[in-house]
């Protein structure tokens, strides 16, 4: 190769290398741009470019907002299923109780036999409430009954930290089955209440009505001796004991029940239909033969809901008149005085019942109900004053009686009131004996209940 051909090359590969497009990939958008120069092979020259760094700057993107950070769950469950031999049981009254007995949730068991609470950390008791009848405390035991004592067909603890909690409830598999029949016709007593007493220290015992044939069926029962106890109206009382064995059959029991006599009194208002009866009526039953009287058996009336009968139990056989009492006459320091009952009798006749052993009785005596009145006397500032309040019945002839309250008011300040009793639909006057003085109005009673407050001018 001549010099001519060399000097040829090298122009070439000069040429080449200055006309060679640059790789060096570009810096990402938003960041501060440097940018180098080649200058030679030996120096490099940085070249800071202020107004590029400050225009891209510019268009940063606005910041990514913070994620928080979710917080521990408050709540927890507390879930499971009620199984008996390993078959689910759904329909099943689980209750949720929280320590000592603080009540969370009552639910029923779903189609698969599960059921959830949601609860916060602390200690649950589980319970599987009886399938059939009501539970009640027993009277011997007076003492409070705790959660722990509850009569139940299984329960479960549940210790609920930081977590969902799961826990299964096995019902037994026992069962007691009680027959309650007539000691002397051997026909099944419909309608009788059983009672169910497990082993202690069970504080409570099961009620359960007899069906048609007169069976009661207790299911999820513990093995055991265990105590039944049947009566019904127009029956005595029976009771016994049954062993139900762990690895044996269901215990089966049957009760016969002496029959008895026993009637009810029942009061019709003018829609014939059953009206509640005050503790202030009077009723019993007046033995035609030997004139006994006996009086209405049972708790007292004076209880919410009322009762819609009165009953009569172990009577003596034979024919008995139904007395309802009336208004009560009286004489206070010389003013006649009159309680007016919360019932009046219609019609004159006499109602007797010819009594059957083993069959309650029943007698309908139709009524008119007297209203019943609360009234009061309060002073300006709202207050119920100290005095007496004495209401008088005017009667269509202008004669004037002082109606006496209910037995429980006396017609002073009682309670929140200065008079509570029954009063027939007409005009009274009152007159209320104060510190500050005496005053009178006057009061007109149209509605069954009329609850007033006074103030005097």
């Amino acid at each position: 190769m001549n010099l001519r051909a060399a000097v040829v090359v090298v122009v070439l590969v000069v040429a080449a290398v200055l006309l060679w497009p640059t790789s060096e990939p570009l810096p990402p958008p938003g960041e501060t741009e440097t940018a180098t120069h080649s200058v030679g092979a030996a120096e490099s020259v940085a070249i800071d470019n202020t107004e590029a760094a400050t225009a891209n700057t510019q268009r940063l993107p606005a910041p990514a907002q913070r994620t928080e950070v979710p917080s521990p769950r408050r709540y927890h469950k507390v879930h499971g299923m009620v199984m008996r031999a390993g078959i689910p049981q759904p329909g099943r009254a689980v209750v949720c109780y929280r320590g000592w007995g603080q009540q969370q949730g009552r639910k029923l068991t779903d189609k698969s036999g599960r059921f959830e609470f949601e609860v916060d950390a602390a200690n649950y008791e589980i319970l599987v409430m009886p399938e059939v009848g009501r539970t009640l405390d027993l009277a011997k035991y007076r003492m409070p009954v705790s959660v722990h004592s509850f009569l139940v067909s299984a329960r479960a603890f549940a210790r609920v930290v930081d977590k969902d909690v799961e826990v299964r409830l096995d019902l037994p598999t026992k069962a007691i089955v009680v027959r309650v029949r007539d000691a002397v016709t051997m026909a099944p007593v419909v309608d009788a209440t059983v009672h169910w007493e497990p082993p202690p220290v069970v504080m409570q015992e099961l009620i359960v009505f007899a069906d048609a044939a007169g069976y009661v069926r207790i299911a999820d029962v513990q093995p055991g001796q265990h105590r039944v106890i049947a009566h019904a109206r127009g029956y005595g009382t029976t009771e016994d004991s049954v062993t139900v064995e762990e690895q044996g059959p269901d215990g089966v029991v049957e009760l016969l029940l002496e029959p008895r006599y026993a009637a009810d009194i029942v009061l019709l208002d003018e829609n014939r239909s059953p009206v509640e009866i005050s503790a202030a009526q009077k009723a019993s039953l007046v033995h035609v033969a030997t004139g006994e009287v006996v009086e209405a058996e049972g708790p007292s009336r004076r209880v919410w809901p009322r009762p819609k009968s009165l009953a009569f139990d172990n009577l003596e056989p034979g024919t008995y008149e139904v007395k309802i009492g009336g208004d009560e006459y009286g004489r206070d320091n010389g003013v006649r005085t009159i309680r007016f009952a919360p019932c009046v009798v219609q019609g004159k006749a006499k109602q007797v019942l010819e009594l059957v052993k083993g069959q309650l009785q029943r007698a309908e005596v139709l009524v008119a109900q007297r209203s019943y009145a609360t009234l009061r006397a309060i002073g300006k500032d709202g207050k119920l004053l100290e005095g007496t309040l004495q209401v008088m019945h005017i009667s269509e002839d202008g004669i004037m009686v002082r109606v006496l309250p209910a037995p429980w008011q006396y017609g002073n300040r009682h309670g929140n009131s200065h008079f509570e009793g029954y009063l027939p639909r007409g005009e009274y006057l009152l007159n209320f004996i104060g510190t500050d003085g005496t005053w009178s109005d006057k009061l007109s009673v149209k509605k069954p209940v009329v609850d007033r407050s006074f103030t005097p001018k």
